[in-house]
């Protein structure tokens, strides 16, 4: 991949560290990257791009360090609980619940 990888890479933590992408579409950002014009476009929204999500939230595995393993939760989760004013038991509810209607992934 080369050097669109390596600049993909960079750019991609400089826009997940200020809050202009979101950790769960770094996907179809990767995938948009993948031609040099691809990466200028994603540079040049990243510049000009509000923050969407809080700055320097780390997105870390449930029961990794930061985060709050008694309930299961990320910091990305437990950011999302405090902005929607939901427990962490009300956000696992709705989540398991969304699971078993098939309209989000495990």
């Amino acid at each position: 991949m080369g050097w669109i990888w390596d600049f993909y890479q960079a750019l991609k933590l400089a826009a997940l560290t200020a809050g202009k992408v979101a950790p769960a579409s770094e996907g179809y950002h990767r995938q948009c990257c993948a031609s040099a014009e691809g990466l200028a476009k994603f540079q040049d929204y990243v510049a000009k791009a509000p923050a969407i999500v809080a700055p320097n939230i780390q997105v870390a595995p449930a029961g990794s360090e930061g985060s709050d393993s008694s309930q299961g939760l990320n910091p990305a989760q437990e950011h999302l609980c405090k902005m929607w004013g939901f427990t962490p038991e009300q956000f696992n509810e709705e989540r398991s619940k969304m699971v078993k209607e098939g309209k989000l992934e495990a």
